[in-house]
């Protein structure tokens, strides 16, 4: 069934994570690129009352924690990822740390001011269920930043493809 399919993938990405959870910040140089960080706090802003940001697919938390960083307790930080594993590496308590997928957001609706995902629904199996549930955490005048490595043109298309499957073989697209 559709249901068990899902559940194995859920947990092939687990897995995986679990097994890379130890060596992640030091080995993905691109985790903790100060360039982008920067740019996702520059895409919240200036923050003059208290804001809720959901980093979705936060993995060890690098988004969260610079996000902590730079606006303090002007902002409830929720870090949610499918690898508890992952999200073990946060250290900071402020830091809200959830289990959960991005099909299955375990939020109120009109919660979030901002909704951040970089890098992680290209392992979503439901894309559409997600895209959705984003929109449905996120408050009416909410912004959701994504910073996703996409191919830059459609005949590079395949390629793109054919390379990621062959690093990451457990990519939904």
């Amino acid at each position: 069934s559709h249901y068990q399919k899902e559940k194995m993938h859920m947990d092939n990405i687990r897995q995986h994570f679990a097994l890379r959870s130890s060596i992640y910040n030091t080995h993905c140089g691109w985790v903790k690129q100060t360039d982008l960080l920067q740019a996702i706090a520059n895409a919240i802003g200036n923050v003059d009352h208290k804001i809720k940001i959901l980093d979705l697919g936060a993995g060890t938390g690098a988004i969260s924690n610079y996000l902590y960083d730079s606006f303090g307790s002007k902002a409830d930080i929720f870090a949610l990822d499918i690898s508890i594993d992952m999200l073990s590496k946060i250290t900071n308590p402020s830091i809200h740390k959830i289990e959960g997928a991005a099909e299955y957001l375990p939020f109120e609706d009109n919660y979030f001011d901002f909704v951040v995902s970089r890098q992680c629904l290209h392992y979503v199996d439901k894309i559409d269920t997600a895209i959705e549930e984003i929109f449905r955490v996120l408050k009416n005048d909410g912004n959701f930043i994504l910073s996703q490595i996409v191919p830059i043109e459609n005949d590079s298309l395949q390629h793109w493809i054919n390379f990621t499957r062959f690093r990451q073989p457990l990519r939904k697209m």
